[in-house]
Order: C-alpha cells, then structure tokens, then sequence
C-alpha cells in the first residue's frame, strides 16, 4: 500500500481543500506564491486521509510558525497519522523559527486526540485562547444599524483619523513612547506584527492631537476582514470610546466594502473585551468559536 506525507503545491492541494476550515481554504490556492504557507498531505493508496496547514511569520523580530488546522479522516484515526503530520511541519521550518504555536477549538469532539497529538510531540496544551466570531455581509448590515453603532461617544477633544494617514514622525513617536508599553502588554501594540493594514477602515483615535488608540484591520482571506487590534488607553477607555472607534470601523467596512465577512477575535482572559463581544458582537454573529492555545518552543 503506497502511503505519501508530501507538501503540497496549488495543483496537489486541490483534493484536501475540504480538510480544513473555509477561512483558510483560499490559503491552499496560494502555496506556489506564498512560501511562508505550509501545507502537507497524508496520502494511502492516492486517497487523501489528513492535512496540517500553517504558515510562519517573516517578522525578523520575532520568527513564528503558526498552526491552523489538523485534520485526519475519521477512518484513520488513531493510527498516529496526526503525530507525523506535525513532525514533518517542524522538519519544514527554518532553523531561526523557535517559537510555535497552534490555536484550536474546545469542547469539540476530536479535542481531546489533537491536545494528545500536540502534548506528545512536546506541545504545552490548554493556554489562554480565544473567542472568535464571524458575521458575514447580511448581519454586517443589520449590525451598522444597532443603537450602539450610531451613538456620538467622542466630546470634541477627540478626533479619528485613518491609521495609514499618521505621519511618520508621529507613528515614530508613538513606537517610543512609554504607554506603548500598555498596549504591548496586550499584545494590541500595531508594532508587533509585519501585517499590512487595510487603509479603509484602520483607524486611530486623538485626544487633543495625541494618538491615544487604534483598530487595525487587514484581509485574512480575500473575503474577509479581520479585526486584529483594537486597543485605546487605559484612562481613556470610560464612556465608550473604545465601541466609537470600532463602530467607525465597522461603517467604513459596510460602506465601502459590503460583501466582504467580519472576523472579530479576544482573548479569554481579557473579561471586558470577552463581555463586549458577548453584549455588542454575538447579536449578529453568524459563528463563534471559544479556542486554546497550544505553543511549543524548540531548542528549549
């Protein structure tokens, strides 16, 4: 029986693409072009049974991989295909990536076997996650109509401005400053990530010509915006200034881009932001899902 553990190209990735998540499945028609995805396939008898699926950050300061889908068909489980999948993703990494990591959902019924697969390949399982939530184009219109979307939160000392429009002697003095350091601590600081940024609808908030917040946004897929940072001051976060600059956000999201979905995302252990997604967001959700985060350091 021929058995195959390969990684694939945009042609032979074609029968695994419903062997992971939709989000992602634009990714396997990408893998010629984009070299930092990484997707390998596990093959019997040239019958596709298993998938992983992950790509790595090019960020010279701070090299990462990140997983996002496992799968094996149900028929060959157990069979330690998952553990070989996720060696062969190690082997494929460049010697300067160290850290790993690969967030999945709970209380699913296969969580229990991939934590096993992960923990028995050096993995430390069960961290702080996630909550994730998507609404696509209809919700996002009845969304830009909630009472909380169209509230005036900003007296006049505030003003919101394109994020891609700051200058840059301000976004270099905003690197240095010391409140960085907050934002850093939450890892919302728009420094910590190579991403480019939508210019639409990536925004930041002044007090009295300060920038004293932000929401950044960029395309995960050509159908998707996700809502990466969301970040304001901690003397500033009273009254709602947070939900006005994300409902700004959110406008210019529906006005200029109307078929494209929204993914929001915050992490478990941080309550206002989980409580804002619960009261604002769930609403109009038309999937959320509660993750963990598994990482693993090599050469550690």
């Amino acid at each position: 029986m021929m058995i195959s553990l390969t990684r694939l190209s945009n042609q032979t990735a074609r029968p695994f693409e419903k062997m992971t998540f939709p989000h992602y499945r634009h990714a396997l028609t990408q893998l010629d072009e984009d070299l930092s995805v990484i997707a390998l396939g596990y093959s019997i008898a040239n019958n596709p049974v298993g998938l992983l699926l992950a790509s790595a950050s090019s960020s010279k300061q701070e090299p990462t991989a990140q997983g996002h889908s496992l799968f094996v068909s149900s028929r060959y489980q157990n069979q330690g295909i998952g553990t070989k999948l996720v060696k062969a993703w190690e082997l494929e990494l460049d010697a300067s990536i160290t850290e790993l990591r690969f967030d999945y959902a709970i209380n699913r019924p296969h969580t229990a076997s991939f934590e096993k697969v992960l923990i028995n390949n050096g993995w430390k399982t069960g961290q702080v996650g996630l909550v994730k939530c998507l609404v696509q184009p209809e919700n996002l219109n009845l969304m830009v109509q909630a009472d909380w979307m169209n509230k005036n939160y900003l007296s006049s000392e505030f003003t919101i401005l394109p994020w891609h429009q700051l200058h840059e002697s301000k976004t270099e003095e905003l690197r240095q400053h010391p409140h960085i350091l907050a934002a850093q601590e939450e890892g919302l600081s728009p420094f910590m990530s190579d991403r480019t940024y939508d210019a639409t609808n990536s925004l930041t908030l002044l007090h009295d010509g300060q920038v004293i917040g932000w929401v950044l946004v960029y395309w995960s897929n050509p159908h998707t915006l996700m809502y990466d940072c969301l970040f304001v001051l901690p003397k500033f976060r009273t009254l709602g200034r947070a939900a006005a600059l994300l409902a700004e956000s959110i406008k210019k999201h529906w006005e200029d881009y109307p078929n494209a979905q929204g993914m929001w995302q915050a992490k478990t252990d941080n309550a206002p932001m989980v409580a804002f997604v619960t009261k604002r967001l769930r609403p109009f959700v038309n999937s959320l899902v509660e993750t963990r985060n598994a990482t693993k350091t090599r050469g550690g």
